[in-house]
C-alpha cells in the first residue's frame, strides 16, 4: 500500500499515512483524530520537560506535543507503521524527537504483533484478545522492553495507547513513574463488554499506583497524582473535589468506605493532619512521639495520622519509619478493649495492613508481611478480584517451599513428541505397598512469558494419559504401562483441545477430567468416568450443576459408602453428591467458612481430592497470581476438615520449587509420608514426599 505526506487540517502540522485505506484517506480529508485532546494536554509540558508517547501511530502527539517540550520519546512496535512515525517526524524537523521501534510491556520479549487494520491501528502483542478483534490482516515480529529499561528523566507526561496491553505497559513502567514524579497518565481503556474484567484490573492498578482517574472520552481517561492516598478519603471544607460531568471520578478500590466514628467530624479530619504532616514527619525522624500531640485527641485522629505518615514514609522510601507508624496505628484502640484499628475504623484497618504488606519485607520482617497478605486475602469480605490478584502476587515474596524428605521424577514413558505433565496416584489394595498412577502426556511447551508453543500442525492442543504402576519405593514397575483410551461411545465435537486433561484418578476404576469436546461451545466441563485394568473407558459422563454450562475445571471428587462426592467450591463451600447412573448433581452441604478472622476463601481452587487422615479429610488447594503477558503462578495449601466438614484447618501457602506453573492433582497416603504428585510448567511429573510429622505441624495438629 502506497504512503503519501498530508497536511493536517487542524493543526497545520505534515503527516504520512497510507493511500486507499479507508482510516488514512479520512483523516486527509478531516482531520488528525483526538486533535482535541492533544490540545489539552499541551498544559502537563514544558520546555523543561519530556513526553513519553507510547503507541506514537503515526507521530500526531509527538509532533504536536514536541513543539512544547523540550524532548520526545515516541515509541511504536509496528515496524511499518514505524516508517510512518518517523516520515512524519523528519518533515516537521522535529529534532528533539527520538523514536523507538520497540513495544513495551513487562518484560524483554521477542513477540508477535498481530494487525487488524491496513492503517497499523490496533495493532496488538496479545493474543487471549483477538477473537473479540478483526480478522488478523498480517503479524510482525517486534522486540519488547519494559519503559523502566530506558532510565527516562524529566517525564511530565506519559500518553498510553496500546491496543489493550496497557497493564503490562504500566507494570514495566513503575520505576520510572516513580523516580519522575507520579507523572499525568493519559491511557486507553476499552469499553467493550467483553473487555469489562481487564477495564477493571487496569482501572484499578493505576487507583493503586496513587492515582486520581478522569474519564476524558468513553476509551480514554487521565490519571492524575492523588497526593495522599489515606487523606484522600477525607474530604476538606476548603478543598472540596469537584468533577464535571465529562470527568467522572473512578471508584476507588474500597468501593464502600466506612464513616469515621460519629463524635469525629469527617470534614475536620483532613485539614488538622495536612495542615501538621510535616511536623508529624520531622518529629518521627527525631524520635518523638506524634501521638502526645494535643490535636490528636481522639483514636481515629491518631489512626489517620499513623497511616498517613507509613504511605509518606514508603514514598519516601524509608522503610523502617513507615513500618514502625503502621504498626502502631494497628494498635490503636486496642489498649481500651476495643479491638484494635479494624474496630476504630474499618477502612484505615485495610490501608494499613497493605503498607505492611509492601514494607516489611524491606525490613527484613517476613513475619508481619506474611500475615499482612493472609489478613488481605482471607480476612477481609469486600476484597476484589483484582486486588486479590495483587496481593497474591505480593505474597509470594514472604512464602517458602513445602519441606519434603525427598522428591522423584515419575520415569513413565509417553507416546512420541508427548511431554510428562500432571500425575494423580492413588494406593492400590493388596498386601504389598504399590500404587497406580496417571501421568498426563501434552504436546506443548510453555514459554517463559506465559505463550504456548503447540507441536501440532493444525495448533490443536492434546492430551494422552498413561497408566503406571510404582511400587513401595516409587520406581514405575515394569509392563504396567498402558493407555487411558475412552471407549465410551459419547458424542464429541470438533475442539481445538483434544484429550481428557487433568485426570484426577480417585479408585481403582473412577477418575474426573476436564473436557472441552463433549459439549458444542467447546466449554472445559468436569466429566467422570470408569475405567478397567487395561485403560479403557467404558463409561463417561459430563457433569453440570443445573443447565448452565461454565468453565469448570477443579471439582474434588472422593468416596464414602460407595457414594461419589464432589467438593465443589470454597466461598461458600459447596459440597455434592453424584448420580452416577446420569451424572445429576444434589447439593449437600453449602455454608460460608470461618478460620479465625479468615473469611473469604474465594481465590481457592481445587488441587488434591480428600483423603481419609485423622479422622478427617486431607485435601488442597491452590492460589493464582495471573497476569496478561507473563506466566501463571501457583500457590498452595493444605486443607483438613473433620469428617462432617464442620471444623476446618488451613496450613501457610507454599510452592513446591518456585514462583512457577506448578500443579498438584492428588494426595495418597504411604508409608513414607504423604505422597503429593506435581507438575512444572507442564513438563515434569514429579511426587514429594512430606513426612507426617511435617505435616501435622504445618496443619496445627498437637
Amino acid at each position: 500500500m502506497d504512503s503519501s505526506i498530508f497536511v493536517d487540517r487542524h493543526s497545520g502540522f505534515k503527516f504520512s499515512t497510507y493511500v486507499g485505506d479507508e482510516c488514512g484517506d479520512y483523516i486527509r480529508e478531516n482531520g488528525i483524530f483526538e486533535y482535541d485532546i492533544i490540545k489539552k494536554m499541551e498544559q502537563y509540558v514544558s520546555k523543561d520537560g519530556t513526553f513519553v508517547d507510547i503507541g506514537a501511530h503515526m507521530g500526531t502527539y509527538s509532533v504536536i506535543l514536541g513543539q512544547k517540550c523540550k524532548q520526545v520519546h515516541a515509541f511504536e512496535a509496528s515496524p511499518s507503521t514505524y516508517e510512518h512515525l518517523v516520515r512524519s517526524i523528519a518533515i516537521n524537523k522535529m529534532t528533539n524527537v527520538r523514536s523507538h521501534n520497540v513495544a513495551l510491556g513487562l518484560f524483554d520479549a521477542k513477540l508477535h504483533l498481530n494487525q487488524v487494520s491496513s492503517d497499523g491501528g490496533g495493532a496488538t502483542v496479545r493474543t487471549d484478545i483477538l477473537p473479540n478483534l478483526t480478522p488478523v490482516q498480517k503479524t510482525e515480529q517486534v522486540t519488547m522492553k519494559p519503559l523502566d529499561s530506558f532510565n527516562l528523566t524529566g517525564i511530565e507526561l506519559i500518553k498510553i495507547d496500546v491496543e489493550g496491553n496497557e497493564l503490562d505497559v504500566l507494570r514495566g513502567s513503575v520505576k520510572t513513574i516513580k523516580q519522575n514524579h507520579h507523572p499525568p497518565i493519559l491511557f486507553e481503556c476499552w469499553d467493550d463488554t467483553w473487555f469489562a474484567n481487564d477495564k477493571d484490573l487496569l482501572l484499578t492498578y493505576v487507583s493503586l499506583l496513587g492515582y486520581q482517574i478522569q474519564q476524558v472520552t468513553p476509551q480514554i481517561y487521565l490519571a492524575t497524582r492523588n497526593s495522599s492516598p489515606v487523606l484522600s478519603d477525607f474530604p476538606s471544607e476548603s478543598s472540596e473535589l469537584t468533577t464535571s460531568s465529562s470527568q467522572k471520578p473512578i471508584p476507588k478500590v474500597q468501593k464502600e468506605p466506612v464513616p469515621p466514628a460519629q463524635d469525629e467530624p469527617e470534614n475536620n479530619i483532613r485539614d488538622i493532619i495536612g495542615k501538621n504532616i510535616d511536623t508529624y514527619i520531622n518529629m518521627v525522624e527525631a524520635g518523638d512521639d506524634i501521638l502526645e500531640r494535643p490535636e490528636l485527641d481522639s483514636d481515629l485522629l491518631k489512626a489517620v495520622a499513623l497511616t498517613e505518615l507509613a504511605f509518606k514514609f514508603a514514598g519516601k522510601e524509608k522503610f523502617v519509619e513507615s513500618f514502625e507508624c503502621a504498626n502502631r496505628a494497628v494498635q490503636i484502640g486496642s489498649s481500651e478493649g476495643t479491638g484494635g484499628l479494624r474496630n476504630v475504623h474499618e477502612e484505615l484497618y485495610w490501608k494499613v495492613q497493605e503498607i505492611l504488606s509492601i514494607v516489611s519485607g524491606r525490613v527484613g520482617n517476613n513475619h508481619a508481611g506474611y500475615n499482612a497478605c493472609e489478613l488481605l486475602l482471607l480476612g477481609n469480605p469486600k476484597v476484589d478480584h483484582d486486588s486479590m490478584r495483587d496481593i497474591i502476587g505480593r505474597h509470594a515474596h514472604y512464602m517458602g517451599t513445602l519441606p519434603t524428605k525427598k522428591v522423584i521424577q515419575i520415569k513413565a514413558k509417553l507416546p512420541k513428541d508427548y511431554n510428562r505433565s500432571s500425575p494423580s496416584i492413588i494406593q492400590l489394595p493388596g498386601p504389598k505397598e504399590a500404587f497406580l498412577v496417571c501421568v498426563r502426556g501434552v504436546n506443548y511447551k510453555i514459554w517463559a512469558n506465559g505463550a504456548y508453543f503447540i507441536d501440532d500442525p493444525r495448533e490443536v492442543c492434546r492430551t494422552q494419559n498413561v497408566l503406571v504402576e510404582l511400587d513401595s519405593n516409587l520406581n514405575v514397575k515394569q509392563q504396567t504401562s498402558r493407555l487411558l483410551v475412552d471407549c465410551s461411545g459419547v458424542e464429541k465435537y470438533p475442539s481445538h483441545v483434544v484429550g481428557m486433561e487433568d485426570v484426577r484418578i480417585f479408585s481403582q476404576d473412577k477418575f474426573v477430567c476436564t473436557s472441552l469436546e463433549h459439549n458444542r461451545g467447546k466449554i472445559p466441563q468436569m466429566c467422570l468416568g470408569w475405567f478397567d485394568s487395561k485403560g479403557e473407558v467404558s463409561k463417561f459422563i459430563p457433569l453440570a450443576v443445573g443447565n448452565r454450562i461454565q468453565c469448570e475445571k477443579n471439582w474434588l471428587p472422593f468416596v464414602v459408602n460407595e457414594e461419589i462426592y464432589m467438593i465443589y467450591g470454597y466461598h461458600p463451600f459447596k459440597l455434592y453428591r453424584v448420580n452416577p447412573r446420569n451424572g445429576n448433581m444434589t447439593l449437600i452441604i453449602e455454608k460460608f467458612l470461618q478460620v479465625g478472622e479468615f473469611c473469604n476463601f474465594s481465590s481457592f481452587r481445587g488441587s488434591g481430592s480428600p483423603i481419609r487422615y485423622k479422622d478427617g479429610w486431607l485435601l488442597s488447594i491452590h492460589q493464582v497470581w495471573d497476569c496478561p503477558g507473563t506466566i501463571r503462578k501457583y500457590f498452595h495449601r493444605f486443607l483438613w476438615f473433620d469428617k462432617l466438614f464442620q471444623q476446618v484447618k488451613l496450613s501457610p501457602v507454599f510452592y513446591f520449587e518456585k514462583p512457577q506453573i506448578e500443579f498438584n492433582l492428588s494426595l495418597c497416603l504411604s508409608s513414607q509420608g504423604l505422597l503429593v504428585p506435581y507438575s512444572v510448567v507442564d513438563s515434569t511429573a514429579t511426587i514429594a514426599v512430606v513426612d507426617y510429622n511435617v505435616l501435622d505441624a504445618i496443619l496445627g495438629f498437637e
